[in-house]
């Protein structure tokens, strides 16, 4: 495949470089933009810079554009300026380690400056013992926020992952009647154990739960699932979805959203993530639709 450009997040994790060398030797790519944290500048440096080498040795010409992930609105200032300049564009967009919200904004852009995209998604060999502490504020997603029926009370739709953290602190700052539990198939990265046995066990103390599993590590990343289980939910709750899971998953419920303006797109940020051993090398990579 040809593209105009490939997009990616520089991250501390090693298959942020692997991903984008797996991708240039199996596609044609102009351009290349390079986005990284102010925050984590330094801990992302060394993947940056082998970015910057293996974009040289494949003659792609790059930018590496700076952003901080704690400000949403200089975030989405910065991304939108930068996808402006690739309206109409062929992108091959690389989520591999990209934060859910940006994800979104990205996502967001592409849409609204007509480019073309094709979505990649690599996995990694393990996960280290811990991937983020200290859960913030949740916050919602700018022009994706829902639409509310004063009428209707507060769901959440939550795919799970390795976090509990982060959706015990959706529920108590949401309060809502119900929580959806959207939980990923299968045993990999010990799923049963760190993922669906903790989340049964400890969100059911906050409020009523209703869960179901799907796999977000599909073409369409679990979309077509979401959509059915989902799609009578709409008009009876005020829904607040956010992944936590697969990546994957944050392209389904970013599809999901545009099926259903009334659903809100939430991110729940970290202050702290375990930069030193977060995952370990690079096992697939998949396509998504």
């Amino acid at each position: 495949m040809n593209y105009d450009y490939y997009i990616t997040v520089s991250s501390w994790e090693e298959r942020s470089f692997l991903s984008a060398k797996q991708t240039c030797s199996e596609h044609s790519i102009k351009n290349a933009l390079i986005f990284y944290t102010k925050e984590y500048e330094e801990n992302t440096e060394e993947n940056t810079n082998k970015l910057i080498s293996l974009f040289d040795d494949c003659k792609i010409l790059y930018k590496k554009v700076i952003f901080s992930n704690l400000n949403q609105l200089t975030s989405w200032k910065v991304l939108d300026k930068e996808i402006s300049t690739v309206k109409n564009s062929t992108v091959l967009f690389d989520i591999s380690t990209m934060p859910r919200d940006v994800i979104w904004y990205f996502l967001h852009f592409f849409n609204q400056y007509n480019c073309d995209v094709s979505i990649i998604y690599s996995k990694p060999t393990y996960y280290g013992g811990w991937l983020s502490k200290d859960a913030g504020k949740p916050r919602l997603i700018y022009n994706h926020s829902g639409i509310t029926n004063l009428d209707n009370p507060t769901a959440l739709l939550i795919v799970t992952g390795f976090d509990l953290e982060r959706a015990s602190q959706l529920i108590q700052y949401f309060e809502p009647k119900i929580t959806f539990l959207a939980l990923q198939k299968g045993e990999q990265f010990d799923n049963h154990k760190k993922n669906i046995e903790i989340h049964l066990e400890n969100i059911r103390t906050y409020c009523e739960v209703d869960h179901f599993f799907f796999d977000s590590f599909t073409k369409d990343g679990g979309y077509e699932e979401l959509r059915n289980r989902m799609s009578t939910e709409v008009g009876q709750y005020n829904i607040v979805s956010s992944s936590l899971g697969p990546k994957p998953s944050t392209v389904a419920l970013y599809k999901l959203q545009k099926d259903y303006p009334q659903i809100a797109l939430c991110y729940v940020p970290s202050s702290q993530y375990n930069v030193i051993n977060y995952s370990n090398g690079l096992s697939s990579t998949l396509d998504i639709a």
